[in-house]
């Protein structure tokens, strides 16, 4: 396996994308597809749910990862930090509920600027 395997990476705007030729169109779901070919767990954020569910089925087919999608706007400028937390919340609840131990988790703001959490 790849040198993320055990850690989980979260991902903002990662909803699966296709342009009219057939290939991805979304950086966050090209970024994920990168974390997983490293053997990373994701936590798959962005505002469309089929899209979501969509990268969250084709991703765990292809690279037997653990995705969990959460319908998130982290763009919406009312209260990105409450939007960030209950992210955060919702994957440590995720990790916990399958056993893990305490995990390293990245995430992505989709401004661009990465913050590193210990969870």
């Amino acid at each position: 396996m790849g040198f993320l395997t055990g850690k989980t990476a979260i991902i903002t705007g990662a909803g699966r994308a296709v342009l009219s030729d057939g290939s991805c169109g979304s950086i966050g779901y090209g970024i994920a597809t990168a974390f997983a070919k490293e053997g990373a767990n994701l936590v798959i954020t962005g505002r469309n749910v089929k899209k979501l569910e969509e990268a969250k089925n084709e991703l765990e087919a292809k690279y037997g990862i653990r995705v969990l999608p959460v319908q998130a706007d982290v763009c919406a400028g009312t209260d990105n930090e409450a939007t960030v937390q209950n992210v955060v919340k919702q994957a440590v609840w995720w990790h916990s509920s399958a056993g893990e131990q305490r995990t390293g988790i990245r995430f992505r703001r989709a401004a661009g600027r990465a913050h590193h959490r210990a969870v």
